[in-house]
């Protein structure tokens, strides 16, 4: 019956519409319908398809619920998209719904990516200068207006912070040369995170540093900065430690870096429990945990990971770019694993 009435209300439409020659939207008003229900109507029939789709018979086979599950875990589940998924809707389709199917497998998706986040906050440093990591901030101070940016550059085992750069911009040149001289000065490491900024990783200037140095790239998710926590915390004790130094005093661009400096120094004085009671200073200097890589261990190191990231997207299915930077993040997170370079605390 809805579907005659459907039927006979698109016929009387079309029909006063060429009668009239008055709008769609005036005619729908007086049949009391929205103008684009009329007009998928209208589509429908003209592709030669039903008006109403009605639903389906009532799913009365029963349920395996444990098979179910299993197959749901047995897909291929990605950030955005689980592979597999249609098919698994058509071999339950007798007993449980698409829409059922489909809410179960978003479920399962979202709880496996919470857990592979929360994997990554927990988890402590066994060896030191192996992961490095950089981003930019904004002091709070400035002079005459002028806009005054630090580039804060840790080693995330021992938490030390070397020498920041500062200056009114922060060009990716100066950025490279920075990494530069840290790196000569203090050694290269393995791995260097970072986020998606233009002056950083993604820039052709740092790139070439960093192939020069044979130091491997991690970068952050898109809109997830919580993946780089250690130089998001290393920002927060860099501001209140700048803030207490210069007080109310404004200076210029040039006159700023001993402030940035003298903090940095300070910071990495500080005893902390998260070492065992010693300073990021100490553990950095000492090095007792410290490994290091010739030309040749870091090209092994990059090739196997490369051989690891390959595996992950064979078994996932999935070539896009997110996949791809995903994929390399977790190789790297399991060969800091295995070499005891960072140890997950359950």
């Amino acid at each position: 019956m809805k579907v005659e009435m459907a039927q006979e209300t698109v016929n009387r439409v079309v029909e006063l519409k060429v009668r009239t020659a008055l709008p769609y939207g005036v005619l729908c008003q007086g049949f009391g319908m929205p103008v684009s229900t009329v007009r998928r109507w209208r589509r429908r029939v003209a592709c030669q398809r039903p008006v109403l789709y009605l639903p389906g018979p009532k799913k009365v086979a029963p349920v395996d619920l444990v098979a179910l599950e299993k197959d749901t875990a047995a897909l291929g589940h990605c950030r955005e998209r689980s592979f597999g998924a249609p098919a698994l809707v058509g071999k339950y389709a007798a007993s449980v719904s698409r829409r059922d199917v489909y809410e179960m497998v978003s479920r399962y998706r979202k709880r496996l990516l919470q857990e592979a986040r929360t994997a990554l906050w927990r988890y402590e440093w066994n060896k030191v200068n192996v992961v490095w990591a950089m981003d930019d901030m904004e002091a709070e101070r400035s002079f005459e207006g002028a806009r005054l940016w630090v580039h804060n550059l840790q080693d995330l085992g021992s938490r030390y912070k070397f020498d920041p750069a500062t200056g009114n911009t922060l060009l990716a040149t100066v950025v490279a040369t920075h990494l530069k001289e840290t790196f000569e000065i203090n050694g290269a490491p393995l791995f260097l995170k970072s986020d998606l900024g233009s002056n950083l990783v993604r820039s052709e200037a740092v790139r070439s540093v960093l192939q020069s140095y044979g130091v491997l790239p991690l970068l952050s998710p898109c809109h997830y900065p919580r993946y780089n926590g250690g130089v998001e915390r290393c920002q927060g004790e860099m501001k209140i430690a700048i803030e207490s130094l210069m007080g109310p005093t404004r200076c210029p661009a040039e006159h700023f870096k001993p402030y940035a400096v003298t903090a940095s120094h300070n910071r990495n004085h500080i005893v902390r429990k998260s070492l065992g009671g010693q300073t990021a200073c100490h553990v950095f200097t000492t090095r007792k945990n410290e490994m290091r890589f010739n030309k040749r261990e870091r090209r092994n190191v990059y090739e196997w990971l490369i051989k690891t990231k390959d595996a992950i997207l064979l078994s996932t299915g999935d070539r896009g770019k997110r996949a791809a930077s995903a994929a390399w993040r977790t190789a790297v997170e399991t060969w800091l694993v295995k070499n005891e370079v960072i140890r997950l605390l359950n």
